[in-house]
C-alpha cells in the first residue's frame, strides 16, 4: 500500500529505494504490522487464537506483525483479518476508510505493464469468490488502465490476409480490464515481484 544508488541494478536500486521509504514509513507513522499488534491486543487476542479464527497460520501473522519487508497480506487473509478484527480492510491496510490512495497505487501499477502476456496471465488466475464479493473499483480507475493500455496498442494483433499481415486494433473491454484489477489486487505481492512492478504508493 499501498519513494525510492554507485554501482547499482536497476533491481538492486529499487530494493534500495524500498527499504528507505518504508524505514522512514514505520520510522513517522503507523504501518500494517502496527495497527494489527495493536488491534489484536485491543482485542485480547493473542497470536494463536487469532490465526484460529482467520485461519491463518500463526507463523504468518507473526511476520505481518514483525513488519517485515515485502510481507504484504494476500486479499483474502486482509479480508479474514479485518473481519475478525471489527475494522474495515482499508483502514488495516493503510489506515484510512478512504480507498482513494489505494486505487491510485493499483492504477500506477497497472499503467507499469506494457506486455499482453503479463496481463493474460494476470487474467487467467484463479479469482477467489470471497475476494470478488468484497473488492470495488471505480469507474475512473477501470477507464484510466484501459485508456493506457490502449494508447500503448497492447492490444493489436496481426492478422494474415493473403500474403499481407494487417495490424489489427482490438481494444481490450471495461469487463476484462475489471477483470484483470480483481486478480492483480488478489495477487499484488506475487505480481509485483514477477512482472518488477514498482510500488504504486512508492510513485507518488
Amino acid at each position: 500500500m499501498l519513494q525510492l544508488i554507485g554501482l547499482l541494478t536497476c533491481e538492486q536500486l529499487q530494493k534500495t529505494e524500498i527499504i528507505l521509504y518504508w524505514r522512514y514509513r514505520m520510522n513517522t507513522e503507523k504501518t500494517f504490522a502496527d495497527r494489527l499488534k495493536e488491534l489484536r491486543n485491543i482485542r485480547n487476542y493473542t497470536q494463536e487464537e487469532l490465526g484460529k479464527i482467520t485461519n491463518i497460520s500463526v507463523q504468518s501473522i507473526r511476520r505481518y506483525e514483525q513488519g517485515r519487508l515485502n510481507e504484504e497480506p494476500s486479499a483474502y487473509n486482509l479480508l479474514q483479518l479485518a473481519k475478525a478484527l471489527d475494522v474495515t480492510p482499508e483502514y488495516l491496510l493503510i489506515g484510512d476508510n478512504n480507498m482513494t490512495s489505494y486505487t491510485e497505487a493499483i492504477k500506477r501499477e497497472l499503467k507499469q505493464l506494457n506486455d499482453y502476456g503479463q496481463i493474460s496471465e494476470i487474467k487467467e488466475t484463479e479469482l477467489n469468490s470471497t475476494i470478488l464479493s468484497h473488492l470495488e473499483m471505480s469507474n475512473d480507475l477501470v477507464d484510466a488502465v484501459k485508456t493506457d493500455w490502449n494508447a500503448k496498442g497492447i492490444f493489436k494483433r496481426i492478422e494474415k490476409e493473403e500474403d499481407k499481415q494487417i495490424v489489427v486494433d482490438s481494444y481490450c473491454t471495461r469487463p476484462y480490464v475489471q477483470d484483470v484489477i480483481l486478480r492483480y489486487c488478489q495477487n499484488r505481492s506475487i505480481f509485483k515481484t514477477k512482472f518488477a512492478i514498482i510500488d504504486g504508493m512508492l510513485l507518488e
